[in-house]
């Protein structure tokens, strides 16, 4: 890559107020290898699609950086060697929220024979620590979009989340929906015997159906705050 390259320049430049900058925006991973892009594209296409060991497949974007690292991080050695495929990448590079990560195999883990790609299998602690990755990353970006609009400290975020989790929401689209409307009325929802009545007898119907039930039982004197 040449150095006053502008494609180079703003891959590594950061400054949250030039929207071409990227450093900051988490781009994707930086590959070192010597091997040419075909190689490389038909390495890393046996990893789109991975299986656990209960033959449950799922889709994997190692191309996005939070994904890449806990993968990294928290995944089996032979895993990593098939990953890293048999001395085809020097080092991977990961940029993630503006700090740099870099890992490269240690010279012991590359003897001997290379394992095989299509054993390549997800064990339970990886699949729980993408979970709890993806679940963080929504959070993050929730928190990101809604303080965008009305800011608010986070720890009243998080405890917001709570209280909507805590009347049983899991599903992300109905908590981020909820969380929103919550915001707009200027209140934390917990405390409200009408909110948690109303949650009550919904609590066995589909998410959808209770956020619904939830706006339409709202009193008058209930919005924003009771003001």
């Amino acid at each position: 890559m040449e150095d006053h390259n502008p494609f180079t320049r703003n891959l590594f430049s950061a400054d949250e107020t030039i929207a071409w900058f990227l450093w900051n925006k988490d781009p994707g991973i930086y590959i070192r290898s010597t091997h040419a892009l075909e190689d490389l594209r038909r390495h890393f296409r046996k990893f789109t699609r991975l299986m656990d060991d209960q033959e449950n497949w799922y889709y994997f974007r190692f191309w996005e950086a939070v994904y890449f690292r806990a993968f990294l991080e928290n995944t089996t050695l032979p895993n990593l060697l098939r990953f890293f495929g048999h001395r085809q990448i020097t080092s991977f590079h990961v940029p993630l929220k503006g700090n740099l990560h870099s890992y490269r195999l240690k010279a012991e883990a590359l003897g001997g024979e290379p394992p095989n790609a299509t054993s390549f299998q997800l064990d339970l602690h990886t699949t729980l620590i993408f979970a709890k990755t993806a679940e963080t990353e929504f959070f993050h970006r929730l928190y990101n979009e809604i303080t965008a609009a009305t800011p608010m400290p986070r720890p009243q975020f998080d405890s917001l989340i709570e209280t909507i989790r805590g009347f049983g929401f899991s599903s992300r689209s109905v908590i981020s929906d909820l969380a929103e409307w919550a915001i707009a009325r200027e209140t934390g929802l917990a405390g409200e015997p009408w909110v948690e009545a109303s949650l009550d007898r919904s609590k066995s119907m589909p998410e959808a159906v209770r956020f619904a039930r939830l706006r339409n039982e709202e009193p008058e004197g209930a919005r924003y705050g009771g003001r």
